[in-house]
């Protein structure tokens, strides 16, 4: 959290936290496909929030 508040000045921290957030959803989603808990849960939290991340990711430094 505190990476992408400070990573609102400073271009170089923003991206690291963004990779580092989706690193951490990935991590989670591999964790539940192991786990074979694939309930609504995982579809919406999970994934979804992977996706969204991975989506600020590209929208921030489309150029």
């Amino acid at each position: 959290m505190a990476g992408l508040l400070v990573g609102i000045t400073v271009p170089g921290i923003a991206w690291a936290a963004n990779l580092a957030v989706i690193a951490y959803f990935l991590a989670a989603a591999i964790a539940h496909l192991r786990a074979r808990f694939l309930r609504h849960e995982f579809w919406l939290n999970c994934l979804g929030m992977l996706v969204l991340s991975a989506s600020v990711l590209l929208v921030s430094y489309w150029n």
